[in-house]
């Protein structure tokens, strides 16, 4: 009778001891699950070990995948606090712009042509105007700087998390049929519908992941050329946030693209904001395009339920809880279908 509580509460403590790492290790499982199949099919066709094969795979992902999107990260952050310091006078009352950003935004037509109009309808002190607005700016820039310092000295724990994904990449991959043959032995179904939430599983794990970095690759390529054409500075910081906010759903990366449009309007560079403002639609289309078409089967998901998974990944797992979450949402969707009798269907 004692013995089911003591296996679970050393499994229970086991958890306990390994939740810091818990993130990127399952990160590195939905990697594995999604190249599972590829590394079946090296094996056979060179005719190596699981080990070997495995080693070939996780190099691979780690070359295309990890490494990039670690060198983005680090650069995006070093890129943001070079602007900062440049943008902003450390010393000075409280904090002036040192490029008179203000005072470009109240100069420019575009900007005039809109507080003319707020004025014929209420009245506009703009002298006030103006120091609310170079406060709000220094301030924000000042927050955005600390943020991205906050960030920098995160780095070595991201780094640890990316070499954990990297390591339970490979092990998952090289011992993947082992861990299959276990859950299935603690299965509480039987074998076919055990055999079902695997394949959905992995169905979910590959749709999710390659939506994801597909689409918010395919994004930030576009946008960061558009910024490139137009002149905009700050190209580096502007396209990690563009990949990374596509993650977020419902909203997506729209909120980036569309600020910094607007941003160009402001200060007055109407070709620059026309470009970026149609660079933003196309961005939005390559969205609705690439997700559909590589999620498929996954779409059974209810969108408010990605969204609503998605934050509380966030919450609980931080950045990789934007991939973790959907799955956890569609996995336990599935295996109540399961328990209730009515197994998904995979299109």
């Amino acid at each position: 009778m004692a013995r089911p509580f003591f296996l679970l509460g050393v499994f229970g403590l086991f958890t306990w001891m390994l939740l810091p790492f818990l993130a990127p290790i399952c990160l590195g499982a939905v990697f594995a699950a999604v190249c599972f199949p590829y590394r079946l099919a090296l094996q056979k066709k060179l005719k190596i070990g699981a080990s070997f094969s495995s080693i070939l795979i996780t190099l691979f992902v780690s070359v295309i995948v990890i490494l990039p999107l670690t060198f983005i990260v680090i650069s995006a952050v070093q890129t943001g606090i070079q602007e900062i310091r440049l943008t902003v006078q450390q010393g000075a009352p409280s904090g002036v712009v040192l490029p008179g950003l203000s005072e470009r935004i109240f100069s420019s037509s575009n900007t005039k042509k809109i507080l003319s109009t707020i004025s014929q309808y209420y009245p506009i002190n703009l002298d006030q105007l103006r120091d609310t607005v170079k406060g709000l700016l220094s301030t924000a820039a000042l927050s955005i700087g600390n943020w991205l310092t906050v960030i920098l000295s995160g780095i070595p724990g991201a780094l640890l998390s990316a070499v954990l994904v990297v390591m339970g990449l490979f092990f998952f991959l090289q011992d993947g049929e082992r861990a299959l043959k276990l859950l299935r032995r603690i299965s509480v179904f039987d074998n076919q519908d055990t055999q079902e939430i695997l394949k959905y599983s992995q169905h979910m794990c590959r749709s999710v992941l390659l939506a994801m970095l597909a689409s918010g690759a395919a994004q930030a390529v576009t946008f960061s050329i558009a910024c490139m054409i137009a002149g905009v500075a700050g190209t580096v910081l502007i396209t990690a946030s563009v990949f990374f906010t596509s993650f977020l759903p419902l909203v997506g990366s729209a909120p980036v693209t569309l600020g910094v449009a607007t941003f160009q309007f402001l200060l007055g560079n109407n070709e620059a904001g026309i470009i970026l403002l149609i660079a933003a639609g196309v961005v939005s289309a390559l969205d609705n395009f690439i997700r559909p078409m590589v999620i498929k089967g996954a779409g059974d998901l209810h969108p408010m339920l990605t969204f609503l998974s998605a934050l509380g990944g966030m919450k609980l797992f931080g950045v990789t809880g934007v991939f973790l979450g959907p799955i956890v949402a569609g996995i336990s969707i599935v295996i109540l279908q399961v328990h209730l009798g009515t197994p998904p269907r995979r299109r």
